[in-house]
C-alpha cells in the first residue's frame, strides 16, 4: 500500500475513532464547577438585548459599532449586531423621535485604537436604545450601568459582564444562576494561543449595582507558541496571528499560511533537485507548491465571504539551499509532524463543519495536504539513505521534539460557533487525535 492510501485510511479510522472515545469519556475534570447553574444567558446577540430590553421595559435595544476614518478613505456604515424591538415603537411624537435616533453618534463607544488585520477601520462599539420618547446611546461603562439600573436579570448581568467586566459568556450548557448577592454568570477570558498566554473559565458575579467580581477561576487552556498548522519554512515570513474570534480573520491567516507553503515546497523542490532526489520526489514537491497556491486563492475566497479582508506577506526576495541534514530536520519538524497532523485536523474539518462551503472546499484541502504528508515521509525514507547514522540520530530527536511542541499548542482561538462552523476539533479532540497519530503513526 502507497504512503498516500494508507495515511487517507489512518486519518478517516483516527478522526471516526476519536469522536467516539471523546463522546464516552468526556468530563467536566478541565473547567470550572458548574454545579447549580440552571439558567441560560443566550450567546446570540439579539436574543441576548431582547432579554435586556425586557428587563428594562424599553422599545428597542441593539448592540452597533461603529467605524473611524482611515488615512486612506471615510468609514463605511455601522453594522448592527444584534437588535430587539421597533425603535420609537411608543413615543408621542414618532417623527421627532426617529430623527433623534438617526442622528446619534456612530463613533463613540468601547474600542481600541489598534487595529488587527483583517480590520481596516478602528471600530467603536455601543448601544443604541429607545424608550417612549427617550433615544440615547451606551458608550461608556457608567452609561451602561445607568441604563439599566438594578441588575436582577441575567441578560442584563451578561451585557456587564461583557462591556464592563471583559468576560465571555461560556455557552456549551447552562451559565447563569441567581443567588443572593446577584447574578452568577460562567464566563472566559483570555487566549489560547501565543507564548505565555492561557484562557480560563470563571464564576463572575454581578452585583445588583453592576460591581463585577470573579469568584473562582480555573485554567482551561495553555497556549500554544505555535498556532499554525501546515508546512513552514525557515526564513520565510509569517503573518501576524489574528487577534479575534471571527472566523472570516481565521480563514484570512489560513489563507496566508498556505501562500507561506508555496514558498516551503518550492524551496524544496530546488533543494531537492540539488540534492540529487529522485525525479518523482521532486515533482511531487512543485505539485504540493501548486497545490499551495490553489488553496491560497480557495481559502481566501472563504474569508471574504466571512467578510474579512486578505492578509499581505511578502515573499522573501531570497532563500538559499541547505544541506542533506538541514532540509531532514525541516521536514520531520513540518512534514512529518506539524503537516502529517495538519493533515489529520483538515480531514476532521471536512467531516464535521458545519458550513457546507467550508466542507467543500476543505474536503478538497484534505486529500492534498494528505498527499502532501505523504511526501514527508518518502522524502524521510529517501533522506535516511544519504544521512550519517549520527545525523539519523539527530533528525530523529527533532522529530520526537516536535511531537512534544505541536502537541501541547494544538488548539485555536475561535468561538465556539465559528469552531462549529469550520469543523475545527475542540482542544480535548485535539488532543484525542493527536495522541492517536503518535500511537498508530509516529511510535
Amino acid at each position: 500500500m502507497n504512503t498516500d492510501l494508507r495515511l487517507r485510511r489512518l486519518f478517516k479510522n483516527i478522526s471516526f475513532a476519536a469522536l467516539a472515545a471523546q463522546a464516552s469519556s468526556c468530563s467536566d475534570a478541565h473547567s470550572v464547577s458548574r454545579g447549580g447553574f440552571d439558567l441560560t444567558v443566550p450567546c446570540d446577540d439579539a436574543a441576548l438585548v431582547a432579554g435586556a430590553l425586557h428587563a428594562v421595559d424599553g422599545d428597542y435595544l441593539a448592540i452597533r459599532v461603529g467605524y473611524l476614518p482611515n488615512a486612506d478613505d471615510g468609514p463605511p456604515p455601522p453594522v448592527i449586531y444584534g437588535a430587539a424591538g421597533v425603535p420609537c415603537a411608543t413615543a408621542t411624537d414618532t417623527a421627532a423621535c426617529e430623527e433623534a435616533f438617526a442622528a446619534l453618534p456612530e463613533d463613540q463607544g468601547w474600542g481600541s485604537d489598534v487595529i488587527f488585520w483583517p480590520e481596516r477601520y478602528r471600530s467603536r462599539t455601543h448601544l443604541i436604545w429607545t424608550r417612549g420618547d427617550e433615544v440615547g446611546v451606551i458608550t461608556t461603562d457608567e452609561e451602561l450601568l445607568a441604563f439599566l439600573g438594578t441588575i436582577h436579570d441575567p441578560e442584563a448581568a451578561a451585557l456587564v459582564a461583557r462591556f464592563v467586566a471583559g468576560h465571555r459568556i461560556v455557552c456549551d450548557g447552562p451559565n447563569a444562576r441567581v443567588v443572593d448577592e446577584g447574578v452568577e454568570l460562567v464566563t472566559s477570558t483570555g487566549s489560547a494561543c501565543g507564548r505565555d498566554t492561557f484562557r480560563s473559565e470563571n464564576i463572575l458575579l454581578i452585583a445588583p449595582d453592576g460591581t463585577a467580581t470573579v469568584q473562582r477561576s480555573v485554567v482551561v487552556e495553555v497556549g500554544d507558541p505555535n498556532c499554525v498548522i501546515g508546512r513552514l519554512t525557515t526564513g520565510a515570513e509569517l503573518p501576524p496571528h489574528a487577534r479575534h474570534q471571527a472566523l472570516g480573520a481565521y480563514f484570512a491567516e489560513m489563507a496566508a499560511l498556505e501562500a507561506s507553503a508555496v514558498t516551503a515546497f518550492e524551496r524544496l523542490a530546488q533543494e531537492l533537485h540539488a540534492l540529487g532526489a529522485p525525479a518523482e520526489l521532486v515533482r511531487r514537491a512543485r505539485d504540493a507548491r501548486d497545490d499551495e497556491t490553489r488553496h491560497a486563492a480557495q481559502v481566501g475566497a472563504l474569508a471574504s465571504q466571512y467578510g474579512a479582508l486578505p492578509l499581505e506577506i511578502e515573499p522573501p526576495s531570497t532563500l538559499t539551499l541547505r544541506s542533506a541534514l538541514d532540509v531532514a530536520l525541516e521536514n520531520a519538524r513540518e512534514g512529518c509532524v506539524r503537516e502529517t497532523f495538519g493533515a489529520l485536523v483538515a480531514t476532521h474539518q471536512a467531516q464535521h463543519a458545519r458550513d457546507p462551503r467550508v466542507a467543500e472546499v476543505l474536503g478538497v484541502i484534505a486529500e492534498d495536504e494528505t498527499r502532501h504528508a505523504a511526501l514527508a515521509w518518502d522524502l524521510a525514507a529517501w533522506l535516511d539513505g544519504v544521512l550519517t547514522p549520527a545525523e539519523r540520530v539527530v533528525v530523529h530527536a527533532e522529530r520526537t521534539y516536535a511531537q512534544r511542541l505541536f502537541r501541547d499548542g494544538a488548539t485555536h482561538a475561535l468561538d465556539e460557533a465559528a469552531r462549529e462552523a469550520a469543523g475545527l476539533p475542540d482542544t480535548g479532540m485535539a488532543r484525542v487525535l493527536f495522541d492517536a497519530l503518535s500511537a498508530q503513526l509516529w511510535s
